[in-house]
C-alpha cells in the first residue's frame, strides 16, 4: 500500500476553509492524503483545520 502524501498550506483563508478541507478530508478518510501542517499570519486560522 502507497503511503498517503503528506502536504501544508501556506495561506489558510476562505479557499481553504472551504472548499480545500472538504476534498482533503475525503482524501485523508481515504488514505490518500495526510495534512501535516497549515500556516497563516492569522494563527486562529491555522487552527481551523481540525
Amino acid at each position: 500500500m502507497l503511503k498517503p502524501v503528506r502536504i501544508g498550506f501556506v495561506g489558510c483563508g476562505e479557499a481553504m476553509s472551504k472548499p480545500y478541507m472538504t476534498l482533503i478530508k475525503r482524501l485523508e478518510a481515504r488514505g490518500k492524503v495526510q495534512l501535516t501542517a497549515a500556516c497563516d499570519i492569522v494563527d486562529k486560522r491555522a487552527q481551523m483545520r481540525d
